[in-house]
Parts: structure tokens; C-alpha cells; sequence
């Protein structure tokens, strides 16, 4: 008995330290992936025009969620404040990593909580997992999926259901399975692209939502589609405020998603690169 006791008590030993090494690894793989994909996203950025600045993990600009961010990549001049990208190893057993890239908006979020959540319900998601044959298909098949497709929520959904440039884009860029989702803590809201499957479970159909792979760097296109539903989101916020008489903490500028200009809130086309803006129809207080 005594012998069971000392064996068992070894091996529980021999597990605790297996999980303290394997820890310390992910540490050291966490510090050594944000300072090399943070800084490989903010230089991509930079090489397609977007003015962007890896902020130091202790800046007081930087965001403290979500959790495990590897960093902080600022945007200035546009719509979008940062991109963060999130990183996990998963169970400590496991050496497979799962990443999650956020486009954040900072802005004051008191009382519009539930205008400004939303989710892009796509008809397309089957063939997005199917790459490259996804841009297989005819006129007649893109038709139907873009007049499937739409954005499900209160006056951030209306306002993005109102433009239909915006979903032409989401189909250009494979962009199937969106969330839109406000953080009252970090006083921001937060986009996030992440694919999805389906699966058969107990005779019925689920879905099962993943992280984005490593490397999920934006083309010029897919920042643009991001722009775009940033500048609906500080278009809510603006026309919310003016309508209730609200004093924002985080003044806000609205850029046109396309050439990055400032517009003001009446404006409905932009005048350097013809941009059309969809108007709020209905905003309530």
C-alpha cells in the first residue's frame, strides 16, 4: 500500500512539473509571438497605405480585453482604432494554437449596448470553407446568395442592411460568419470575422464556430469592408447622442471608408472618391 502511495504520489509530481514546463512554454511562445506577428501584421498594414503603430503592451492606450492579446496594432485616420489579435494554445496537452483577429472601434457605449450589436448571417459560408472553389460560381448563383444574406440586430443591423456595396464586398472578400459586439468595460466595440462548419450532433444540425488561421492579414479590400461597418458603428453612436443630448468621452470623426477623408455626419457621398454613405433611417433614443 505504502508502495501504491509513493508511486501514485510520483506521478503526480512528475504531472504537476509536465504542466509548469509546458506552461512556461506557452509564455515563452506567447512573448515571442507577440513581438513577431503583431509587428508582421503592423508592417503588412503599412505596405497597403494604412497608417498603423505597434503600441507597447503597457501603453494606456492599449485595450485589456479580450484576454491573451498578443498586441496592439493602433490605426490612425480611419474608422477602425486598432486591430488586436488573440492568441491561445489551447489545453496545456495539446500544442495546437487558435488566433482571433478584433477590429476595434473605441467609443462611449452608455445606453447604446443593444444598437450597436450585430451579426452578418451570410448565405455563402458553405463554399467560403471550400477555397479556392468559392470564386467558382455564375451570375445566377451569386445573385441568389447575396439577396439570402443580411445583417441580423437593432439599428446597427438596419443601418448595414441599407447598404448593399457592403455586401457585395463581404462576398468579394470571403467574409461569411461576422460579429459585431459592444464591451462596455473597455468602453469599445469590437468586429470579428471567425469561419464556421456545420455538424451533425444527436440528429440535428449545429454549428461550430473556430478560430481564423495564423496569419489572417487583411487585403486593401477586406480593411475596406471592415471601414465600412466601423463607420456605421460611429454613425449609430453620433446620430444616438446628438438625438439625446449625450456628451461622448471619445470624441469621434467619421472618415469615409474608402479614401480615408473626414466627412461630416450629413454627408451622404464622398466628394474625393465618390463613395456612397448609407444614411441611419430610423434611430431612436
Amino acid at each position: 500500500m505504502r508502495s501504491l502511495k509513493r508511486v501514485l504520489g510520483t506521478l503526480k509530481e512528475a504531472r504537476a512539473r509536465s504542466k509548469e514546463e509546458v506552461l512556461r512554454s506557452d509564455d515563452n511562445r506567447f512573448r515571442s509571438e507577440r513581438e513577431l506577428l503583431t509587428g508582421e501584421l503592423c508592417r503588412h498594414l503599412q505596405d497597403v497605405s494604412i497608417n498603423a503603430i505597434l503600441l507597447e503592451p503597457k501603453s494606456p492606450e492599449a485595450f485589456r480585453n479580450p484576454y491573451y492579446v498578443l498586441g496592439d496594432v493602433k490605426i490612425e485616420g480611419r474608422n477602425i482604432d486598432a486591430i488586436l489579435v488573440q492568441w491561445s494554445a489551447g489545453d496545456f496537452e495539446k500544442s495546437d494554437s487558435h488566433y482571433r483577429y478584433f477590429y476595434v472601434v473605441r467609443a462611449s457605449l452608455d445606453g447604446l449596448e443593444s444598437k450597436l450589436k450585430a451579426d452578418f448571417k451570410s448565405n455563402w459560408h458553405d463554399r467560403c470553407s471550400q477555397k479556392p472553389n468559392f470564386y467558382q460560381f455564375d451570375k445566377t448563383l451569386m445573385d441568389k446568395e447575396l439577396s439570402n444574406s443580411y445583417w441580423e440586430g437593432k439599428e446597427l443591423a438596419q443601418l448595414l442592411n441599407n447598404d448593399p456595396e457592403l455586401t457585395q464586398k463581404l462576398y468579394n472578400e470571403g467574409l461569411d460568419c461576422l460579429t459585431v459586439r459592444p464591451d462596455k468595460g473597455d468602453q469599445c466595440v469590437r468586429i470579428e470575422h471567425s469561419h464556421w462548419t456545420l455538424y451533425l450532433s444527436d440528429g440535428e444540425v449545429h454549428i461550430r464556430t473556430g478560430s481564423v488561421g495564423r496569419k489572417q492579414f487583411p487585403s486593401r479590400g477586406t480593411f475596406e469592408a471592415y471601414e465600412e461597418i466601423a463607420y456605421a458603428i460611429r454613425r449609430v453612436i453620433l446620430t444616438s447622442s446628438q438625438k439625446s443630448s449625450l456628451t461622448l468621452e471619445y470624441p469621434l470623426i467619421l472618415h469615409c471608408p474608402k479614401c480615408g477623408i473626414e466627412l461630416t455626419i450629413e454627408a451622404d457621398l464622398c466628394l474625393q472618391c465618390g463613395k456612397n454613405l448609407p444614411h441611419p433611417t430610423t434611430i431612436s433614443k
